[in-house]
């Protein structure tokens, strides 16, 4: 009786023992990554629109650092779930999602390859012409042209095509008119009012 007993106090000791570890950790980590770990957990669900569900809220949230688990999920059987990943990359893809979104644009869906041409245009400031419902042959071409693009950007450095682009910009223009004027504010967030001056 007295061994049931003990071995009964142990149980409940070892339960409360993993209650507050699993305490302790959620205190050290923020709401905002508890979310993500939440999603991308949910990235491998076996539900296919709780799977398309995560990767819709990895964009939402900006998950940057989810971006490798959803390059990954461009490959999943669902087409859904696939078309959810390639526009929230458009959020939080990095470098390193920018050939898997190529690839996509390849893809048997035609929303999934619209939403990966979107998302390439928006990280990589360039808008090469594509049209998801053409032929293979006009898109095959299309997609060549982001393909030798994206082979000649250098690994360390952003696109030239894209400092060109930004020669275009106010505080690029030698005509900026509100280069150095002065400015006043009656409140700041952060960092001193001359930085929307200051080109």
């Amino acid at each position: 009786m007295s061994r049931s007993y003990s071995t009964t106090h142990v149980s409940v000791a070892g339960c409360l023992l993993v209650a507050l570890t699993t305490s302790l950790y959620a205190l050290e980590t923020s709401p905002y990554d508890n979310q993500i770990n939440e999603q991308v957990s949910k990235l491998n669900a076996v539900d296919p629109s709780v799977r398309a569900g995560a990767a819709e809220s990895l964009g939402y949230l900006r998950a940057y650092r989810a971006g490798q688990a959803l390059v990954a999920t461009l490959k999943d059987k669902d087409a859904l779930v696939r078309r959810e990943a390639a526009m929230s990359l458009a959020w939080c893809g990095g470098r390193d999602a920018v050939g898997a979104l190529i690839d996509a644009m390849e893809d048997e869906d035609w929303v999934v390859r619209q939403g990966a041409w979107v998302s390439l245009t928006n990280l990589t400031g360039m808008e090469f012409a594509f049209d998801a419902v053409a032929d293979g042959p006009d898109r095959d071409q299309r997609i060549a042209v982001w393909r030798q693009w994206w082979q000649a950007v250098p690994d360390d450095d952003a696109p030239a095509d894209v400092y060109a682009l930004l020669n275009g910009f106010p505080f690029f223009d030698e005509d900026n008119l509100a280069f150095g004027c002065a400015v006043t504010a009656s409140s700041t967030y952060k960092g001193p009012v001359g930085a929307l001056t200051d080109g």
